[in-house]
């Protein structure tokens, strides 16, 4: 006790019942906080778990078959990758009597020409690559041989309708042959390159679909 008889405070004990107080609520601050954390992580895992749960039976196969994707509980995700559509480019509702030809002006690349060669329909860009002009009047070359030919009809540049490949590349000019406007103008413009063909699909209702190459369904291909 001190000379007035008051009680000292024992050598280790804080010195004031405020300091006191002050370690009491950081450690409750201390323990609120790691308790809300483990809160927190516990609604986490919870939420984790109920999503898979959700999602993994849809992936391995546990639940109906769902018509619209034509694979027994494949999600939504992978519908892309199950069923390829065809690309179609282009459609005509009135297809080219045999020997006549078609301008489609929509193509992915420009205007499309849709001839009837022999009874089958060919379709290929009309824009030469050579110079970006265009082919719409030119000439079909080889029609009887299974393999027509498009002229462009300003550097006699020829490209296989079937395949689009470039079978002869700038040889003169509006269908004449000359090696000096051949050496000439093959020096102007773009390389030698091929140009786009396509396949053609015949509807029922007598129309005509322009798709990508390749991509015609067996037996619906009219070329």
């Amino acid at each position: 006790t001190d000379a007035m008889g008051a009680p000292l405070m024992s050598r280790g004990c804080p010195r004031s019942s405020g300091q006191g107080r002050r370690h009491a609520l950081q450690r409750g601050f201390r323990s609120d906080a790691g308790s809300m954390l483990a809160r927190c992580f516990a609604v986490a895992c919870c939420c984790s778990a109920a999503f898979l749960l959700s999602w993994m039976p849809s992936c391995f196969g546990f639940v109906g078959r769902d018509p619209s994707i034509q694979r027994w509980g494949r999600p939504p995700v992978f519908r892309r990758f199950v069923l390829p559509r065809r690309a179609v480019v282009a459609q005509c509702t009135e297809p080219p009597i045999e020997g006549e030809r078609a301008i489609l002006p929509d193509g992915p690349n420009g205007a499309i020409i849709l001839a009837n060669i022999g009874g089958t329909f060919f379709a290929i860009d009309a824009k030469c690559p050579h110079l970006g002009l265009p082919m719409k009047q030119g000439k079909i070359l080889g029609a009887k041989g299974g393999k027509p030919r498009l002229v462009c009809n300003f550097h006699n540049s020829q490209f296989c309708m079937k395949t689009g490949e470039c079978t002869k590349w700038v040889t003169g000019a509006v269908g004449m042959e000359n090696d000096f406007i051949a050496a000439v103008m093959g020096n102007v413009g773009n390389q030698k390159s091929d140009v786009t063909a396509y396949d053609v699909v015949l509807a029922d209702d007598g129309s005509l679909s322009v798709v990508e190459l390749g991509t015609a369904p067996p037996g619906k291909a009219v070329r």
